[in-house]
């Protein structure tokens, strides 16, 4: 009997084989890869954890002929184990992005150390991001993310994936986007939109449209739409569908005036106010899928929702030949607070 206890405590307390203490790791907050010369060149950077640091972070950089060895290089060169538990931001320098990023995202799904949740951007200027200094308790991988985060909920103009998603739509054969960011004196600035197909960059895409599928996605509290005066849309549902005919989009919505042009709104017409809100929106949405056929990319994933109704009757090009119907109803219920004054031209 003993003996049977002793085996069993053996077996269910011991600790995993390949454990690590966390004090004798490395965080990686992010990695930068670029690709060039036939190798593959990173950065990983790392927290330091050190309380009397000046700066939050360090770059640590190798190179390789595949970005496995590349990785493998760099942890020869810190003095503990990398661990990509707390990664925050992947980038990928943009001319890697135009020949295709399919290799990065076969290693780092397969790699069960690199958790899936962390946010990919593209670069003009890989170079310029290992140049960032971050305060103690920061990073650059830590504070893109935190930059992109506010930036979706309060304006919802830029989107960008995690690795999960983008390997979700990779396997439903959809496209994505993926979001720029550089580095200028210390600020980090996210601009630019690119939608990726085949997981190589294709087209830049207008601040219109990272907003819509932002809106698709739940991603932003809400928005802001000019026009003589700007209103906040502070409440929506948008929903997509398909008939066998067409596909129907539908946004309803309230808000209220967000600034008011000098001596062109009216506070008493607040129905007109609602209907030319209702109008340009419509306008915008129709514009977007216009977009999407005249480019010839999916980018709504129309045909992905067809199947999904109707798997028999779908083709490659079905989402370009159906018809679409918008329709858009948006009540501007209340006046709001006038936060500012915008002046005519």
């Amino acid at each position: 009997m003993k003996k049977l206890i002793l085996f069993l405590a053996i077996f269910f307390l011991t600790g995993c084989y390949d454990y690590v203490e966390l004090d004798e790791m490395k965080l990686v907050s992010s990695i930068i890869v670029d690709y060039k010369d036939g190798e593959y060149h990173i950065n990983l950077e790392l927290l330091n954890a050190s309380k009397d640091a000046d700066e939050g972070s360090v770059f640590i950089e190798s190179e390789g002929k595949s970005l496995e060895e590349a990785i493998n290089n760099a942890r020869n060169n810190v003095d503990a184990d990398p661990y990509y538990g707390h990664m925050s931001a992947l980038f990928i320098s943009e001319d890697f992005a135009d020949e295709g990023i399919k290799p990065i995202f076969d290693f780092l799904v397969r790699n069960v150390e690199v958790r899936k949740d962390f946010y990919i951007f593209i670069s003009d200027d890989v170079d310029s991001l290992t140049e960032y200094e971050s305060n103690a308790g920061e990073s650059l991988g830590i504070n893109v993310k935190k930059t992109y985060m506010r930036s979706m909920h309060k304006t919802g103009t830029y989107k960008t994936c995690n690795l999960r998603e983008v390997f979700r739509n990779y396997l439903r054969d959809e496209v994505y986007v993926i979001g720029g960011v550089t580095v200028e004196d210390n600020k980090i600035n996210l601009e630019h939109n690119y939608v990726f197909e085949d997981n190589k960059k294709n087209l830049e895409i207008e601040e219109d449209v990272s907003l819509f599928l932002n809106l698709m996605e739940g991603n932003t509290n809400s928005f802001l739409i000019d026009g003589g005066s700007s209103y906040e849309i502070h409440e929506y549902t948008l929903s997509l569908d398909a008939a066998k005919d067409k596909f129907i989009v539908k946004l309803k919505g309230s808000g209220r005036v967000k600034s008011a042009k000098s001596g062109e709104y009216s506070y008493s017409d607040i129905e007109k106010s609602s209907k030319d809100v209702s109008e340009k929106l419509k306008k915008r949405i129709e514009d977007i899928i216009e977009y999407s056929r005249r480019t010839g990319i999916d980018i709504l994933c129309f045909n992905n929702l067809y199947y999904k109704h109707y798997p028999k009757l779908v083709e490659r090009d079905t989402w370009k030949e159906l018809d679409y119907e918008v329709e858009v109803d948006v009540t501007i219920g209340d006046k709001g607070m006038i936060m500012s004054t915008l002046k005519g031209e």
